[in-house]
């Protein structure tokens, strides 16, 4: 997953990048980009689950987020645009076989929409 997540961040143009985030919708999600993004060059992920969703959404705005743990038709509500970046097909655990998604665009600032964003399950 991290791998797929560092081809798609890598595939947007440098000026993007810089205000990219990369969001997990659970904490095994992010906790992963975190431990194994460094090797790949990520930035650090945001998370809306558990501990992850009290870290904040950093500085980031939403104007372009790399979203993993969702599916197209749910994150076209929030984003103006979204876009498959990558496939991942988990063999053992069909639970996070959701693509990398590409989203622009957020029709609401990050830092303001984040409190409704919380998974605390």
């Amino acid at each position: 997953m991290t791998a797929a997540v560092a081809r798609t961040y890598n595939s947007l143009p440098p000026e993007e990048r810089a205000r990219t985030a990369i969001i997990g919708n659970n904490f095994g999600e992010s906790g992963a980009i975190d431990f194994f993004g460094k090797k790949y060059g990520l930035p650090k992920s945001i998370g809306v689950h558990q501990n992850y969703f009290l870290w904040g959404p950093r500085n980031y705005t939403g104007e372009i987020m790399i979203v993993l743990g969702d599916r197209p038709d749910s994150l076209r509500r929030w984003c103006n645009q979204v876009e498959i970046g990558a496939e991942l097909n988990h063999p053992y655990n069909p639970m996070e076989n959701n693509p990398v998604l590409v989203c622009r665009g957020l029709k609401w600032n990050l830092q303001e929409v984040w409190p409704r964003l919380k998974k605390w399950d």
